[in-house]
């Protein structure tokens, strides 16, 4: 069968149920059999051989695969944004939900990087500063978030992204550290 692969090399971890727009969603996951962070799920039974799809969980591709480890300890619901994340629920002013982190670029003649998330988000850019670092900065966001580059805006030593949860800001950020 096609999920023999996935079967060979992975262990069936959690049932979860998420809903959705049209429904809910049965996700039968598939997990790393070393460190059981969730890797991959299908929608029906693990037992089943009749698998159309296996889907891969966007954390489970990640340039530094221990950074994502350390997310999954507490488990999916126990992660914590760091503090340097500022978090503004929806208002009037701003129409939506935004985050807003502290951001340092260093220029590297090699490509848009993030180099880590402590205090701050450390980013290398390629552009030497201006408005073409400022647009390097925004479209890889955006690309790395999945989101328009209108809802990613960079100012002095903020980056400030609307209408995308914290949670998935932070763990898509953990997973795109080199």
């Amino acid at each position: 069968p096609k999920s023999a692969a996935i079967k060979n090399l992975c262990k069936a971890g959690e049932c979860k149920s998420l809903k959705r727009p049209t429904g809910v969603e049965t996700q039968y996951r598939w997990q790393c059999p070393s460190c059981s962070i969730p890797i991959a799920y299908q929608t029906k039974d693990w037992d089943s051989e009749d698998i159309d799809y296996i889907y891969v969980l966007d954390a489970a591709l990640a340039i530094n695969p221990s950074a994502v480890s350390r997310l999954w300890v507490s488990g999916e619901d126990g992660v914590k944004i760091p503090p340097c994340f500022r978090v503004e629920e929806a208002s009037l002013a701003t129409g939506g939900m935004s985050v807003t982190i502290p951001v340092k670029t260093a220029v590297s003649s090699r490509r848009f990087a993030l180099t880590n998330l402590q205090h701050s988000l450390s980013l290398n850019v390629t552009a030497a500063g201006g408005e073409e670092m400022r647009v390097e900065v925004v479209k890889g966001i955006a690309k790395l978030l999945g989101c328009s580059t209108k809802q990613v805006k960079i100012s002095v030593g903020q980056l400030t992204i609307r209408e995308v949860p914290a949670k998935d800001i932070f763990r898509r950020l953990i997973c795109a550290i080199a």
